[in-house]
């Protein structure tokens, strides 16, 4: 990682602490790389003038440092830059006071840009202000979507409320978040009645199964929309048949939010085209499949539904057993279009591609619009994988090429590669020819869920490798449940050194499991699996409750050792966890430890998902005398504005960059900043990853406190590190 991403912010704090002729001297290089302007300004003189800029200030406004120096920042104003906020600016300066702000500016050429400012104040050794730092950021990108946002949340709300069939929003864990009319007029219930039960609830018994599978698939990333025909039950007990289309909605960080469910009656639609009871009483056919025609067809592109897609797979391969392969596209940046021409010219581009696709179709082949900006295929006669690779090329080499669409701002045209298309692809032949056509989809529809994950514009095909690891996923989530119970999973412990005393310090707790068949599952595979379920939080607070029972056992075999500290990590989902501090607060009571001898760690990213509410949660850990550490440093936002917000204690320099150190490369140089701007920072500073005493030696030099890393050991079990601790104490 380049300093540009380890120091977007310099923080007053640290300033407060340093003459300003030797800020200038260390920090310089660090500001110049920082991808935020940055602006300084001599407060002693009249009317503030500017005495320095970074380049990133430059870059952002058109304007060279010999262009402002000696100005005031006024000239970055128009007409319209927001009156009241520039007042409140102006107040707090006069206050000595830090502010922050959100202002309309304009760059040298005229135009506009949303400006995040930031400013504060720095006091020289007589508490004397002696120069204003101020911090901006270019946010309009983050503006207009918010704009954009905001208007989508109105017409979705419009939308809802007067849509003709069923929809809901639905917690992940299957909880109603809202209900529209037609849904209560569908079901039967009052909104408040339907709002105390559960989607599951709603579900006839017997469609369980499949659903749960479809919901699961969208939790692991596989895919985010899917369709199925359901029935449910209502209030009065009789059953009706819906198709139910279920989207999973993620927030900014891919974590999933809610799902966005669209339930249409066809029980309803059945009784308004009423199937000859002739044909009823022949044959057994299910309510969607006596619909009329218009259920099995895509009302936009004319293509058949996935419905009949999967229908067509199963007759088809049923009384013809034959070679040919399934494709499953999606179209990469599609919602581009939606966000910046509206849907209107979305769906004009999905009629485009729909009709280029059918170019290049042979009579024996079929397509469908499964959904949203996604397109299934299924070409015949396809003998072998590089039959089907080529296939999928052609495919993607289709969909580059420009497209022409009427917007309300006039004609656009896609530039040459805008359109791209990721693929999944699995092939019928040999014992897939004999699936039904629903699992041959949901094969393809894994495959793709694999290619996206690799990027865009890629093609996976589905293998029994790839069936196996989704079902060992599948297999691990239901196990990870009973995991605790079982007493599967244990806890083991990596020392922390103290670099100046070579003493222990403590040890850092690391859950791990044993699974009774498969063996040791890694950290890293169900670490995200339970970060996904939520079972990161049980699990969370259980590794807890060991280790801090282990430390309470340590110091009472060993009293010269009451110093001794236990790190536990703490997940981004328990910092929302509104109980998070009362169950802290008695685990400590039970196992009679005092809160500073407890470390929580935490990621950036967990702390940036809600920065105020992890704020609050941090402030009243702190009430309890908890230490509070920074986990891999530099591996994400690292950004030090954060830390004024959040009561942090120690930060943890990530393994990359501690174990990359050699004495030419940048590495070093950006473990040596991020110590000296800790320390500025009153943080001590823990390194990761130490392997080698070289290293050891390397960070010790340069102020670091503590080391962890397998120089010193690997994690270690209870029995183990318990004799390290005996060593320690020289029993």
């Amino acid at each position: 990682m380049s300093p540009n991403n380890l120091f977007p912010i310099i923080q007053p704090k640290m300033l407060e602490t340093l003459e300003t002729n030797i800020q200038l001297n260390l920090l310089e290089r660090a500001i110049n790389a920082s991808t935020n302007g940055i602006i300084i300004t001599d407060a002693q003189q009249e009317d503030d003038p500017i005495i320095y800029v970074n380049e990133a200030f430059e870059n952002m406004t058109g304007y060279a440092f010999n262009e402002v120096a000696g100005h005031n920042c006024r000239f970055l104003h128009g007409h319209h830059c927001q009156q009241e906020d520039l007042s409140k600016i102006r107040q707090a300066l006069q206050e000595g006071k830090e502010c922050c702000a959100v202002l309309k500016n304009y760059r040298k050429d005229g135009s506009e840009f949303w400006n995040e400012l930031y400013i504060a104040p720095v006091h020289n050794a007589q508490n004397q202000i002696t120069h204003h730092i101020g911090v901006q950021t270019d946010v309009t990108h983050r503006k207009q979507a918010e704009n954009i946002l905001q208007e989508s949340e109105t017409q979705f709300r419009q939308t809802f409320e007067c849509a003709p069939i069923g929809m809901a929003l639905v917690r992940i864990e299957g909880r109603f978040l809202d209900v529209n009319p037609a849904l209560c007029e569908m079901l039967g219930y009052t909104k408040t009645e339907l709002m105390r039960r559960t989607l599951l609830e709603m579900s006839h018994p017997d469609d369980f199964a499949e659903g749960k599978f479809l919901y699961r698939r969208c939790l692991q990333g596989e895919i985010q929309t899917f369709q199925l025909e359901k029935r449910y039950l209502t209030k009065d007990g009789s059953t009706i048949y819906a198709l139910t289309r279920a989207t999973l909605i993620r927030d900014e960080n891919q974590i999933p939010l809610h799902y966005v469910v669209q339930i249409l009656d066809l029980s309803c639609a059945l009784s308004q085209h009423p199937v000859p009871e002739t044909t009823l009483a022949t044959k057994q056919v299910t309510p969607a499949k006596a619909l009329p025609n218009y259920f099995h067809y895509d009302g936009l592109t004319g293509l058949p539904t996935r419905i009949l897609f999967e229908e067509y797979l199963e007759e088809a391969l049923w009384h013809q057993p034959q070679q040919g392969a399934v494709f499953f596209l999606d179209l990469d940046r599609f919602q581009i279009i939606n966000e910046s021409f509206g849907h209107g010219a979305g769906d004009q581009l999905l009629i485009a591609i729909s009709d280029r696709l059918e170019e290049l179709l042979q009579k024996d082949d079929f397509m469908a619009r499964s959904g949203g900006d996604e397109f299934a295929i299924f070409v015949k006669d396809v003998n072998t994988l590089s039959q089907a690779r080529q296939i999928a090329k052609t495919l993607q080499e289709k969909l580059t090429s420009p497209f022409t669409i009427n917007t309300s701002e006039g004609k656009i045209t896609t530039s040459d590669h805008f359109i791209t298309t990721t693929i999944g692809l699995t092939l019928t032949s040999g014992h897939y020819s004999q699936e039904k056509g629903r699992n041959l989809l949901q094969n393809a529809e894994i495959a793709l869920g694999r290619a996206k994950k690799k990027g865009k514009a890629t093609v996976e095909v589905f293998d029994q490798t790839l069936g196996e690891k989704v079902w060992r996923q599948s297999r691990l989530e239901t196990d990870l449940k009973k995991a605790i119970s079982r007493q599967e999973l244990y806890v083991q412990y990596q020392p922390i050194m103290n670099l100046v005393t070579g003493r222990l310090d403590g040890f850092e707790a690391l859950v791990r499991w044993q699974h009774p068949e498969l063996g040791f599952v890694s950290p890293g595979e169900f670490i995200p699996i339970a970060e996904e379920t939520g079972l990161v939080i049980p699990i969370g607070y259980w590794v807890l409750d060991q280790a801090c029972q282990q430390l309470q056992e340590w110091q009472q075999r060993f009293p010269e050792c009451q110093d001794l500290t236990i790190s536990v990590n703490l997940s981004g989902l328990q910092i929302k966890d509104p109980g998070l501090v009362q169950k802290v607060k008695g685990i400590l009571e039970k196992t009679g430890l005092v809160g500073n001898q407890l470390k929580l760690e935490l990621t950036e990213t967990a702390l940036i998902e809600n920065v105020d509410l992890a704020s609050q949660q941090l402030q009243q850990l702190k009430r309890l005398k908890i230490q509070l550490s920074i986990d891999d440093f530099g591996t994400g936002y690292s950004s030090l504005s954060y830390l004024q917000q959040f009561p942090v204690d120690v930060l943890k320099i990530d393994r990359s960059f501690v174990s990359a150190m050699t004495p030419d490369n940048h590495n070093l140089k950006i473990v040596q900043a991020v110590i000296s701007l800790a320390h500025a920072l009153d943080l001590e500073v823990i390194g990761e990853g130490v392997e080698t005493g070289y290293q050891k030696d390397q960070l010790k030099s340069l102020g670091c406190e503590y080391g962890q890393g397998y120089y010193y050991a690997k994690p270690l079990g209870a029995v183990q590190a318990t004799q390290v601790v005996q060593e320690d104490v020289g029993q």
